[in-house]
């Protein structure tokens, strides 16, 4: 399932995620109330995606984006492997969610980037044996891309951008609703 609804989210066609959205709300539901992870984590993929990703650039990330605190994880082949055209994400997030405690490999220490993340790049470089590596930090979206879930009382968190207490208001949610992408500016998708 994790495919078919990444697939939706990423798809220009928004009539596609109509039938994902009772699931979607329960799952970013289930998300939201996880505590947010402020650190660094790493994605991999293979391929040479830095054409994509100069420095300076603000995108979207649509789908949900597994990611793990453990670089170590990514020298299975499954994910990153130690072979091949390959492209390694150092990510700084702020509200990414720890999943370790809720996943059948434990070990992966996953971090699951939600949809709608939005980042900028730092850098990039190309190391050898055919590994780049893309420096990107998540910021604020400069319009909401996805409501949050359900009112609560605001959580106090420091926004990376400004090193400064802001407020995160949730505001009320009776359908998922995420943006379109046609009124979005300078992002891409991956």
């Amino acid at each position: 399932m994790y495919r078919e609804v990444n697939a939706a989210l990423r798809s220009e066609q928004r009539q596609t995620l109509t039938p994902y959205f009772s699931y979607l709300k329960l799952f970013i539901t289930a998300l939201w109330k996880l505590d947010s992870v402020r650190d660094v984590v790493w994605r991999g993929v293979k391929g040479n995606l830095t054409d994509q990703y100069p420095a300076g650039k603000k995108f979207v990330w649509w789908g949900f984006s597994s990611c793990s605190t453990k670089l170590s994880v990514l020298q299975s082949q499954q994910f990153l492997g130690e072979y091949g055209t390959r492209t390694l994400f150092n990510i700084q997030c702020f509200n990414g969610k720890m999943v370790q405690n809720h996943s059948q490999f434990p070990a992966e220490d996953e971090v699951l980037l939600l949809p709608c993340s939005y980042f900028e790049v730092i850098d990039s470089i190309k190391q050898g044996n055919e590994l780049r590596i893309i420096h990107i930090k998540q910021i604020e979206p400069p319009v909401t891309l996805i409501q949050p879930p359900f009112t609560t009382s605001p959580k106090k968190q420091v926004d990376p951008n400004r090193h400064s207490t802001v407020e995160a208001v949730a505001s009320g949610l009776s359908k998922l609703k995420v943006a379109t992408k046609s009124n979005e500016q300078n992002m891409a998708l991956m």
